[in-house]
């Protein structure tokens, strides 16, 4: 069970509050999304820029569209993460890539990092932060949608694993990644038994994204899928809990 942006159903997402919610609702592993700032650090955020999860239009009005990529980790470190999704989230602040897996270390949990918008810098950035947390090889999986990054990451990185995100794919694709990478993330609409055996047949793991309806977790065990990406750890978990083995 790998909890999206941490269980962001019940805490601001990618923030340390929806990771430790996560290991208190069960889940396995979180999910998480890597930017880059101006001054070259990996924060963990979704969105290009900070207006939706923080309070960057009331806090820096005139840097206007606060995109992540243009505050430096200064400025960034001063926006608040949580009180969007609540009062009680208030002063979350956003985690860099290398705070996130120093609070993941105890708590046993996996992490499956995501490279937004990848650009040249990127990997080596990647390579520089799981290089210095001396992270047990395993525990870190780096996913995208660009297969080229992560890839590139693979050659830079082989203890890492490394996977290829899809909302559709093919038989053949997933043949074509099976050659160097070791996981396929594919949204849970367009996933079919054809899919999974392929991706199982080459050595994948096939993981579903993202899945918040209980109601679709029996279809997606039946078909064998390796895990399940959701907002809502605890509950997807107690519906898998009911599907026969």
């Amino acid at each position: 069970m790998i909890a999206h942006r941490g269980a962001s159903a019940a805490a601001p997402e990618n923030t340390v509050a929806a990771f430790l919610e996560a290991a208190r609702q069960g889940a396995d592993a979180v999910e998480l999304d890597v930017r880059r700032t101006r001054d070259g650090v990996l924060v963990v955020a979704h969105d290009a820029t900070w207006a939706r999860t923080t309070d960057a239009a009331e806090l820096l009005p005139d840097r206007a569209p606060w995109r992540v990529e243009d505050l430096t980790l200064a400025e960034v470190r001063r926006l608040d993460a949580g009180s969007w999704a609540g009062p009680e989230f208030a002063g979350q602040r956003v985690p860099t890539l290398a705070e996130t897996l120093e609070v993941l270390r105890p708590t046993g949990l996996h992490a499956l990092v995501e490279l937004k918008a990848p650009d040249r810098h990127t990997v080596p950035l990647v390579v520089r932060d799981l290089v210095a947390t001396r992270l047990v090889p395993g525990r870190v999986t780096v996913q995208s949608f660009d297969a080229g990054a992560v890839r590139l990451l693979r050659q830079e990185l082989p203890s890492v694993r490394v996977g290829v995100l899809f909302r559709r794919v093919s038989r053949s694709r997933v043949r074509e990644v099976a050659g160097w990478a070791d996981l396929v993330n594919v949204h849970h609409a367009w996933l079919h038994r054809g899919l999974v055996e392929e991706a199982d047949a080459h050595g994948l793991a096939c993981y579903a994204w993202t899945v918040n309806q209980p109601g679709a977790v029996r279809r997606l065990l039946g078909l064998g899928v390796d895990g399940l990406v959701t907002d809502r750890p605890a509950e997807i978990r107690r519906a898998a809990a009911r599907v026969p083995a």
